[in-house]
């Protein structure tokens, strides 16, 4: 029996800033607690997602793939919101994959990856 609990907002050892979760030990833990799914959504990067998408799935966990992303703030340049992204499927994925891209090559704020508000709605079809 399912133990009906998902974990939606996550971060691993690839969150470079504060994760110490490991990948392996967060799935065994979310199999024995008999959670069906789990997210992971580490800051900014998807450093380890196929580590995580394989480990989950050979234990029969439905891996949720996702992102912390830091997005502009619409008056102040030197601030930012974190926003966290969750991907429904492979068209999701792209999209989350374009604007962590691009807030590394054309968003960068103060030294920091930052998504421009306008990318929301542009990439979002």
């Amino acid at each position: 029996m399912s133990s009906g609990f998902v974990h939606l907002h996550l971060h691993t050892e690839f969150s470079l800033i504060d994760g110490t979760v490991r990948v392996k030990p967060l799935v065994g833990a979310v199999a024995q607690n008999k959670m069906p799914a789990v997210a992971v959504t580490d800051q900014g990067n998807l450093f380890g997602m196929v580590k995580f998408y394989r480990t989950a799935i050979e234990a029969g966990i439905k891996p949720i793939i996702g992102a912390d992303l830091r997005v502009e703030h619409p008056t102040d340049p030197s601030a930012h919101h974190v926003m966290t992204f969750l991907c429904a499927d492979a068209k999701g994925y792209a999209a989350l994959t374009r604007l962590i891209t691009a807030s590394y090559l054309q968003g960068q704020a103060t030294g920091l990856p930052v998504v421009a508000r306008e990318w929301l709605t542009q990439w979002s079809d």
